[in-house]
């Protein structure tokens, strides 16, 4: 492929995106149905981190000289660290072939040890049109919606698209309240199954409009955008400041991904906090998050160990029988003060007689070792009975007692 110094990625001998505009309308004019592909290469940050950058930088020139022998005759462009893009006039079972000959060379190469990582991408295909920012902006919609979805590519379809341009004006909404602060704490009384106060207000993360901003797959999609620390740090600030005004004991949800972070130390915030506010830790209940942990359960149980001998409490959220949850393992190696369990979970136990007598057996070994289990969504008299019939030491929440509150002054 002929090209001049100006127009060309260095690394890679790929056109740049000035190559790519001069190109881009003539290679149009030339071939019919032409496709455009956006390629996200995949964790080239944490190549970087954890091998160096000049083995990110082989990979990045190995994945150059890929898409010239998967896409030859092709333009194919480093747009910028670790985005690409190929403009091709292959069928759609040719760029199907052509993708998973990328992944096959990727293998290959990384076992004749040309490259020390086997690294993978991911792909949006598009119709291409004259206009190539518009087709790059559905390219890279399509791009991210394969990523999201643990796909190696997708091809552009409406019901695809409006989808992820939901996703995206939410992702948009979402850093704008993060970024001018106009998120707000709502509180919800938690109680011991008799009715009686716990002394124990739950806190939850609500929008301007006072409506909860993790809806359906909404949390999952804040994590995989990493907005969930700035989220959990904005809502421990005002926590913080709250605790020396409101009477009882304030839980507050965290996830895991804030404790674990790479580029922020949590518990060093932390200690900083502790110096200059006057606040009591033991009267702050942090409800960790681990559906899904997002890095070293080791590093997270110490973590947990650290926030303890700070004064704080600790609850896990939430405990489930799906073979998946980390609850018994962090609980076996830390001490816990609250697990809550889900009611998806417990709420089967119910009517199965089965997964009730596991939940017996799992509320009793909780309790007995200290560790108050807490119910969630608590709504009916029956689903009360139910959960004193486990232990009456139990607490729940949810509308058979209380329904949220805004907190007041919590600026």
């Amino acid at each position: 492929m002929a090209m001049v110094v100006g127009n060309t990625d260095v690394l890679t001998g790929l056109f740049n995106m000035k190559g790519l505009k001069q190109n881009y309308g003539s290679y149009l004019s030339k071939n019919k149905n032409c496709s455009v592909i956006a390629f996200d290469f995949a964790k080239l940050k944490y190549i970087n981190d954890n091998y160096g950058h000049a083995v990110g930088d082989s990979c990045l020139s190995n994945f150059g000289e890929v898409l010239k022998q998967n896409f030859y005759g092709d333009i194919s462009v480093r747009r910028s660290g670790d985005e690409f893009i190929v403009v091709t006039s292959k069928s759609p079972d040719e760029i199907e072939k052509a993708l998973n000959g990328c992944i096959s060379d990727i293998a290959l190469f990384y076992e004749l040890g040309d490259i020390q990582v086997k690294y993978s991408f991911n792909a949006g295909i598009v119709e291409a049109s004259h206009g190539i920012d518009q087709t790059l902006e559905k390219a890279d919609i399509i791009m991210y919606s394969a990523k999201k979805s643990g796909k190696l590519y997708e091809f552009y379809s409406d019901e695809v698209y409006n989808a992820a341009k939901k996703e995206e004006r939410y992702l948009e909404a979402v850093g704008n309240s993060v970024k001018d602060k106009s998120f707000n704490l709502e509180g919800q009384d938690i109680f011991k199954v008799n009715g009686e106060e716990a002394n124990l207000t739950l806190l939850y993360t609500r929008n301007k409009d006072g409506k909860t901003i993790f809806d359906g797959n909404n949390l999952e999609l804040l994590r995989k955008n990493y907005l969930l620390k700035k989220i959990d740090l904005l809502n421990l600030q005002k926590l913080f400041v709250l605790s020396s005004t409101l009477d009882g004991k304030l839980m507050i949800n965290v996830h895991n991904q804030t404790l674990l972070n790479r580029e922020f130390d949590f518990l060093e915030y932390i200690s900083n906090i502790l110096r200059k506010q006057n606040f009591n830790p033991e009267d702050i209940i942090l409800s960790i998050n681990i559906n899904v942990i997002d890095g070293d359960i080791k590093k997270l149980i110490e973590q947990i160990d650290v926030l303890r001998s700070f004064g704080f409490k600790i609850c896990l959220d939430s405990f489930n029988f799906n073979g998946g949850s980390y609850v018994p393992m962090i609980w076996n190696m830390v001490g816990i003060d609250y697990i809550k369990f889900d009611d998806g979970y417990w709420k089967i136990a119910m009517n199965d007689k089965k997964v009730d007598n596991a939940l017996k057996h799992t509320t009793e070994s909780y309790l007995e070792y200290g560790t108050v289990p807490i119910f969630s969504k608590v709504e009916t008299d029956n689903e009360r009975t139910y959960v004193a019939s486990l232990d009456p030491k139990c607490l729940v929440y949810g509308r058979i007692y209380a329904r949220e509150y805004q907190i007041k002054n919590n600026s």
